[in-house]
């Protein structure tokens, strides 16, 4: 599930055209929407708010988590389960702050035990990795609203990206020969620098 980072009339309004004028409407919104599943790719994070089940596998050199819908909402309940498989209908629950911390705004999650709860054999070998199972509700916003109201910088970089992407329709680049002259575009449809410089700010961390 995805969320636009902006609306069709913001980008018009960059774009200086009319609202009604509707003859690019439906160019925008795939401008819009595309960028917008972008954005979650390059910060590897989902901007929808929702509910969300994730596993991780965990080695001994792991004690950190990072979510992939942050932050999360401290509203709704959370829950973390530990297994020894990714089967997790008898695993472990795990208890916050005995078992785990977790920062809601990053959405991380902080391994307070340490070592491997799981061994096998008769030597008692440790069986890595082992799983975690997270259920949780998490993500930038519920609505390409309320994302604009609480992340206006992402909702700028939207903007910026899909007017440049409209602009450019007409010049797709590559290389341009006009008798003796030529024109050569590079880095074609690339994220512009100072949207990459935004979404840089909200980047999910990965160990």
């Amino acid at each position: 599930m995805a969320i636009d980072y902006t609306t069709r009339a913001r980008v018009k309004t960059l774009l200086g055209i009319a609202n009604a004028d509707v003859s690019q409407d439906s160019l925008i919104d795939q401008l819009v929407t595309a960028t917008s599943l972008r954005f979650d790719g390059e910060m590897r994070r989902h901007g929808q708010q929702t509910a969300r089940t994730e596993v991780y596998p965990i080695k001994l050199s792991r004690r950190l988590v990072t979510l992939q819908g942050a932050p999360v909402n401290g509203a709704v309940a959370f829950t973390v389960k530990l297994n020894d498989t990714t089967d997790f209908a008898t695993a472990t629950t795990l208890v916050r702050n005995d078992d785990y911390v977790l920062e809601d705004t990053a959405g991380v999650i902080r391994l307070v035990s340490q070592g491997t709860p799981f061994t096998a054999g008769s030597m008692a070998r440790p069986i890595m990795p082992y799983y975690i199972q997270v259920t949780y509700t998490g993500g930038f916003a519920t609505s390409t609203a309320n994302l604009i109201t609480g992340y206006p910088d992402l909702a700028q970089a939207c903007d910026l990206q899909v007017a440049y992407l409209h602009r450019r329709r007409t010049t797709p680049g590559g290389n341009v020969t006009m008798g003796e002259s030529s024109t050569q575009y590079t880095k074609d449809y690339q994220l512009l620098d100072e949207v990459r410089q935004a979404l840089s700010k909200y980047k999910r961390l990965t160990l």
